[in-house]
């Protein structure tokens, strides 16, 4: 079996799965979401199967970058109800009752590719509002490791593959095909491009 990275947990990631054991849950299907208004408050729960058009959730995306300026990218499954098939950011997901964006994001990596991070590595960027159906809040991180794909343990269901693509190269396939990408792609990439020229 393949060694995942060691890193020790935060209290937050404690917390966090002493809450999931304490309610059992075993799947995200099962958790119910965090639903906000315009300014990101908490509003109510809800069952992914209860929520409407109008609702306005919480998203969390992050990109891995490597020492070679290249960024992960994953692309979709095809069973995907939003963005099937499209290459979106390393990993994403609904932030869930009980979480908030942080923790969700160090979750879905944990889930989504094995990878397992410190949390005091990762690096905040800017959260914006997404006015799409479904609408939603989406919070940016990123995050700077040397793993190879072969040590990903990618989620079956989850991508249909993952890759390194150097910002430049990407810059040009999202320029010429920007209906190859997630909802929110470009302007979450614009603001990693920003960092990389600071």
């Amino acid at each position: 079996m393949r060694d995942r990275q060691q890193n020790p947990l935060s209290k937050e990631i404690l917390l966090y799965c002493t809450y999931k054991y304490t309610i059992g849950l075993t799947k995200d299907n099962d958790m119910r979401v965090i639903i906000v208004d315009k300014n990101d408050k908490l509003l109510e729960y809800k069952e992914r199967s209860d929520q409407s058009p109008k609702d306005i959730v919480r998203i969390s995306e992050i990109f891995l970058i490597n020492k070679d300026n290249e960024v992960l990218v994953a692309q979709r499954t095809k069973n995907k109800s939003q963005d099937s098939g499209k290459w979106g950011p390393s990993a994403s997901g609904t932030v869930g009752e009980g979480e908030n964006y942080k923790i969700n994001i160090i979750k879905e990596l944990e889930e989504n590719l094995g990878f397992s991070i410190d949390p005091k590595e990762l690096i905040l960027a800017p959260k914006r509002f997404v006015e799409t159906s479904p609408k939603y809040f989406v919070q940016m991180y990123f995050y700077k490791t040397n793993i190879k794909i072969k040590d990903f343990n990618i989620e079956k269901g989850e991508f249909a593959q993952i890759k390194w693509v150097d910002i430049p190269k990407l810059d040009k396939w999202l320029e010429k095909k920007p209906k190859d990408f997630t909802t929110s792609f470009g302007e979450s990439f614009q603001d990693l491009k920003d960092l990389e020229n600071d």
